[in-house]
């Protein structure tokens, strides 16, 4: 007969923490997520871009449906993600 065993979550978390390998003098720094932080800024960027195009292309007259295949989307998601923007 197996026993099943139940942990608290700070039992969990406490067996997770343990099984990580990591430099601690290396973890904590800053520089040590500066890649994610930038990555993340980028994308704030880009999305930032995109916003600009979507109003930009309705200003001009393009259609939902054009926006909608330009994103990757239906027209309909692409309408409701920035019809309040236009």
């Amino acid at each position: 007969m197996s026993t099943t065993q139940h942990l608290t979550p700070e039992q969990a978390a406490k067996r997770f923490e343990e099984s990580i390998d990591v430099n601690p003098a290396q973890s904590r720094t800053p520089a040590a997520t500066a890649k994610i932080r930038a990555a993340v800024h980028l994308g704030d960027r880009a999305q930032q871009e995109v916003d600009q195009a979507v109003i930009d292309a309705r200003h001009r007259g393009i259609t939902w449906l054009e926006i909608g295949i330009a994103l990757g989307v239906s027209p309909q998601a692409a309408q409701k993600k920035y019809h309040h923007r236009v």
